[in-house]
């Protein structure tokens, strides 16, 4: 507090010369007292002088710093009024605008800021100040009478106690939450990171001290968690590799659970400034952080970096759009399905200090304009760290409250509708084999949405064959992987029942490229008893025209097959129809006729069950084989 009233008493200053010896004497010690923590004393000589010498400015300003740095923003106001009043300081005009605001008197904020730029003696930087204050009071005067549901719940002391727990992030599964926390007691008061899940009862369980070899007796400050659980992004400080100040650094989690000695992620992304608070995207491919000149600084701006093929990362730069101002933008999330960016920023029109916004990703890749999260989700407190649960609904955040633990708490709260995430799913498999069942390690997964043909994922399996996947949930999708040597593999699945926390099992079995060897091309479509092929089948055909071109001395049998119901001869004319369609398109597209074969099998060689449509529907399939 008293290094606030310190720094006010800096920009509250107005020639004395005509103030009586006495009153100079109080105000000395006045400025003496808040020096030595004594406020109590420094109120008692400015009384003084107060009714003593009511025209010395410098004593009513200097009361009205104390009042507004205990939040007495009132009593601050009648001080500042009266200094207003001696003639002599027109200047706390700027004063009385940031108090009003902080005590949410929108329309007197306003009125003085616009007294305040008429005298046309503000610097540049004040001017700014008081226009952008000005903006934020027109804004905030409309939020505050449309206030939001808000009602923060605490995690309970599993989670929290006297420490300071802070930057949570979450895992895609909603089940597994790291954070970080700090000792008020004890020999380690330093940072470290935390991590609890959630138990089938949806309560979290104690929180334990993340084993290996990532947390140090340093400092592990702010944090972001892969989707899988599998990697963490998280902020170095005074390092012995280090660029700068705070640096940027991965660790990954080994398969007995503990994690790896933390790397670096070089000079493309960290520097002689400080970079910190990163979020790593949920496909991986993408880290965004804040860069400022230090943690203190009045500029942050949040940057990102993508990961190239090799593992490297490239030259780190400003997120293009409507985010970043010259001002802070910090704590940056980007939510699961990878289209919203939540941040914390005092550069755009709020409630003062930070604020939680969001921000849409638009179709050429930029951020467009923030929205603000509303009222009292924000408020004039700063307000920072916030994350979204996979159900797009559900908030974390930081937040130091009177139904606390002590320090800063971990809570969750309904985040209001207008600025939820779209609700995601997870896929996940194992890509291996057909013969063998051994993992087949660098298979290229692609996958499409069927409705819009838009290709949403692409990632290649791992060296133990496996694959993880994040997907707006209520839609049908299209999977597709490629493998040299083998046959590629296709189908579709549909997220519209499951929830983040109920993983949808893709396991994927290839069959190497040989004779005999056939693939059911199952994201071939025609409308019922249609031959006709419909757009959404382009995306598939066009994986079997880059084969065959790869391939030269590939030659192909498509049939065609349908369930039961019909007459045998009208299906095996359909299934045939069907496959000649596919025929078509091929050598519409470059391969040679002679190399495609075509039969219509109707409903003679089942795959499923006729009694079901479930099963019906997987008779009805074009297959590809090698001849």
């Amino acid at each position: 507090m008293r290094y606030i009233i310190l720094v006010l008493m800096l920009f509250s200053t107005v020639s004395a010369c005509a103030q009586s010896k006495k009153s100079l004497k109080h105000f000395e010690k006045a400025r003496n007292a808040i020096r030595e923590d004594n406020i109590e004393d420094a109120l008692k000589y400015l009384d003084k002088i107060n009714k003593k010498d009511p025209d010395f400015a410098n004593a009513w300003i200097l009361k009205g710093d104390i009042y507004r740095s205990v939040e007495r923003y009132n009593d601050a106001i009648e001080n500042y009024k009266s200094a207003l009043k001696t003639g002599k300081a027109h200047y706390i005009l700027f004063n009385l605008g940031e108090v009003s605001f902080l005590n949410q008197q929108y329309d007197e904020s306003i009125k003085y800021m616009e007294q305040y730029l008429q005298l046309n003696r503000a610097a540049p930087r004040a001017q700014d100040k008081a226009e952008r204050l000005i903006r934020s009071s027109e804004f905030a005067r409309v939020a505050i009478k449309n206030p939001f549901p808000f009602s923060p719940k605490n995690l309970g002391e599993a989670i929290n106690d006297e420490g300071h727990q802070y930057f949570p992030s979450i895992s895609a599964d909603g089940r597994h939450l790291v954070f970080t926390e700090r000792k008020v007691k004890g020999p380690r008061q330093d940072e470290d990171f935390y991590e609890s899940f959630l138990d089938e009862n949806e309560e979290w369980l104690p929180k334990k001290r993340l084993i290996g070899r990532l947390n140090t007796s340093q400092n592990e400050g702010a944090q972001s968690l892969s989707a899988d659980g599998n990697t963490l992004y998280f902020a170095g400080c005074q390092r012995p590799d280090g660029y700068g100040s705070c640096d940027i650094y991965v660790a990954f989690k080994h398969q007995n659970g503990e994690w790896s000695e933390p790397q670096n992620l070089g000079e493309n992304i960290n520097t002689g400034a400080w970079e910190s608070m990163p979020s790593i995207s949920p496909d991986g491919h993408t880290l965004y952080f804040v860069r400022g000149k230090d943690m203190r600084a009045s500029v942050m701006t949040i940057m990102y970096s993508e990961k190239r093929k090799d593992g490297t990362w490239t030259k780190a730069k400003p997120i293009p759009g409507k985010v970043n101002t010259p001002y802070r933008e910090t704590t940056p999330f980007i939510y699961f399905d990878n289209q919203r960016l939540y941040f914390a920023s005092d550069g755009h029109p709020g409630f003062g200090d930070l604020d939680f916004f969001v921000s849409e990703r638009q179709a050429d890749g930029s951020w467009g304009s923030p929205k603000n999260l509303g009222y009292p989700v924000n408020t004039s407190n700063e307000e920072s760290s916030l994350v979204l649960s996979p159900d797009g609904r559900t908030g974390f955040f930081a937040s130091e409250r009177e139904d606390g633990y002590g320090g800063l708490d971990i809570y969750q709260f309904d985040v209001p509708q207008p600025h939820r995430g779209n609700p995601v799913a997870f896929v996940e498999g194992t890509v291996r084999d057909l013969k063998s069942k051994q993992p087949v390690s660098n298979a290229q997964l692609e996958v499409i949405d069927i409705n819009s043909n838009d290709t949403v994922w692409k990632l290649n399996s791992d060296n133990n064959g496996n694959f993880f996947i994040i997907l707006p949930a209520q839609r049908d999708y299209a999977l597709s992987v490629d493998k040299e040597r083998y046959l590629f593999h296709s189908e579709n699945f549909s997220l519209e029942s499951e929830g983040a926390d109920a993983p949808r099992k893709l396991p994927v079995d290839l069959h190497k490229l040989e004779r005999g060897g056939s693939v059911v091309l199952r994201n071939i479509f025609f409308d019922y008893d249609e031959f006709v092929l419909k757009e959404t089948s382009y995306s598939e055909l066009n994986r079997v025209v880059r084969l065959m071109k790869q391939t030269p001395d590939l030659s192909i049998e498509v049939s065609g097959h349908t369930d039961d119901r019909g007459s045998s001869s009208y299906n095996e004319t359909l299934s045939k129809n069907r496959a000649n369609a596919v025929k078509t398109y091929l050598t519409e597209n470059g391969i040679e006729a002679t190399r495609v074969t075509t039969m219509g099998y109707g409903a003679k060689k089942p795959i499923a069950s006729n009694e079901t449509e479930e099963g019906r529907a997987a008779n009805r399939r074009i297959e590809m084989k090698v001849r």
